[in-house]
């Protein structure tokens, strides 16, 4: 099994670009203990654009890298269960955890 995400491209080095930027991180928590790989995860700007999305991996875990500072909220979409949202800050130079995500069955 192969992980594996897009990232926005910059010209900056890393360490450049996590002082410019701010990165999201958090975690899906199913009920039950329900398997949380492959939920998809959408980050959303405070005017209802999905900015950048990516999935949970094996162990329900997420992250958004060069994120502009600014409210966000993170969406999670899982088969079977209802979409849940989050809401969060995002700082520049910063990771904002996004509190962990427990979806209920449909």
């Amino acid at each position: 099994v192969r992980d594996s995400k897009d990232v926005v491209f910059s010209h900056e080095s890393y360490e450049a670009q996590r002082a410019q930027y701010a990165e999201v991180a958090g975690a899906v928590d199913l009920p039950e203990g329900g398997a949380s790989e492959n939920a998809a995860i959408e980050l959303v700007d405070d005017k209802g654009n999905v900015v950048q999305t990516t999935a949970s991996t094996k162990s329900g875990q997420y992250r958004f890298q060069n994120v502009d500072a600014g409210r966000y909220k993170v969406r999670v979409k899982k088969q079977g269960f209802k979409a849940v949202e989050q809401k969060l800050d995002a700082v520049a130079g910063a990771e904002a955890a996004a509190p962990a995500v427990a979806p209920a069955r449909e």
